[in-house]
């Protein structure tokens, strides 16, 4: 029987039920933010995951987490879109531990996909640096697109910086207390899908 991940089940949910309001007074208001890239439609795509073996370490199912929440919300919101199950792609993770090491366009002939998405993580906690019982959510990374057409397919077509906090500063300066890792987790990488997933689809954010 597969291994079912149930913060992975919970960020299907939470995807799902992300909406946008209008501007009110006294409620969430939402910015809309423009796709950064636009050519996947159509297209064969993996999303993968690359982090810093401490954050592996420390967070074991981090990459798997972002890569099935990232893929699932570019199915959702990009019209023919094929991307690659993530489950096979973690797999190809465990059977290649070098894959790092490769240049993108070996990862694309491997992969048989026309786009290549790495998602490198650089930054993944859950709460403030010293102090475990203060919890904030931090992830930091960037998205980098490939391309199997191009005339240089190691070279990036794309590469986007992304960096979510949750809470916010501006929401409370000190983070949360009674707060849970899973729950401070969950809502953070729910916050870096939209905007690492929203490189390729117009969407919304919360503004201050």
């Amino acid at each position: 029987m597969p291994r079912r991940n149930p913060l992975i089940l919970l960020l299907a949910v939470a995807l799902l039920s992300l909406t946008a309001c209008a501007n009110i007074p006294g409620q969430v208001t939402y910015a809309t933010v423009d796709a950064r890239y636009t050519d996947l439609a159509g297209k064969s795509v993996a999303v993968m995951v690359a982090a810093d073996p401490f954050i592996d370490r420390r967070h074991p199912q981090a990459r798997e987490n972002i890569m099935g929440a990232v893929a699932r919300s570019i199915v959702s919101e990009v019209e023919g879109a094929r991307v690659v199950n993530p489950r096979d792609l973690v797999q190809y993770q465990e059977d290649n531990p070098t894959w790092t090491t490769v240049t993108p366009s070996t990862l694309i002939t491997a992969l048989k996909v026309d786009r290549l998405i790495l998602i490198d993580i650089a930054e993944y906690r859950t709460s403030e640096p010293g102090d475990r019982t203060t919890k904030r959510g931090v992830i930091t990374g960037a998205v980098s697109v490939y391309e199997a057409e191009a005339s240089d397919p190691d070279e990036m077509a794309l590469n986007v910086p992304v960096s979510v906090q949750y809470p916010r500063e501006t929401q409370t300066k000190i983070g949360r207390f009674n707060a849970s890792d899973e729950s401070i987790e969950l809502a953070t990488v729910k916050e870096f899908t939209l905007r690492a997933g929203g490189v390729f689809f117009e969407h919304q954010i919360e503004v201050d």
